[in-house]
């Protein structure tokens, strides 16, 4: 089966403008929440990888309205958005040896 915010959040890496802050919220929220449901370990080591992956998009897509806000370089925000991508590549990729 697979996961709705691991999927969003594969969907924002693919294509950011696809995604809305809207539904990063309501997933932030629910990998929250299945992190906090978590009864066994192994449960929880994928909620936290999901929880993680989502903060990273999320953070990348409030760069957008931050960085414009404070006035810093466009090259500044390429570079914090394609950090924050990395980060959440790297907790897809551990999503996704946990659910093997």
């Amino acid at each position: 089966m697979k996961n709705p915010e691991i999927e969003l959040v594969k969907k924002w890496l693919d294509n950011p403008e696809s995604v809305s802050d809207d539904e990063l919220k309501r997933a932030a929220d629910a990998a929250t929440g299945a992190a906090n449901a978590a009864r066994t370990e192994i449960d929880y080591a994928v909620a936290y990888a999901v929880a993680r992956a989502v903060a990273a998009v999320r953070a990348a897509a409030r760069a957008n309205v931050d960085f414009a806000t404070h006035g810093y370089a466009v090259d500044d925000h390429a570079v914090y958005v394609d950090f924050a991508a990395r980060v959440a590549r790297r907790w897809v990729k551990e999503y996704e040896e946990l659910t093997k």
